[in-house]
């Protein structure tokens, strides 16, 4: 299971600011072999992803544009693998 937690979102020029975190269970196995990574086995517990900055835009009603203005080594895809304890190094 996973659900999008929104901690602050507020408008901001054009479009919205929104501050938010991703918060699950790791229930299957996250096969990353693409990587070089191999297969990260479930372990079923629960996972707090950092938390992340999006500006998003909106053209005729729907969204036009998301992205993230965060940076650093808990931020996107790195951010993600290290919240579920896989070993970058």
């Amino acid at each position: 299971d996973i659900e999008y937690v929104i901690e602050d979102i507020r408008e901001e020029g054009e479009g919205v600011r929104v501050v938010g975190r991703f918060a699950g269970t790791f229930t299957n196995d996250l096969d990353l072999s693409i990587m070089n990574l191999g297969v990260i086995p479930a372990t079923g517990a629960p996972v707090d992803f950092p938390t992340s900055t999006s500006q998003v835009s909106f053209e005729g009603g729907k969204i036009s544009r998301s992205h993230d203005t965060d940076t650093g080594p808990d931020a996107g895809v790195a951010g993600f693998l290290k919240a579920l304890g896989v070993d970058m190094s």
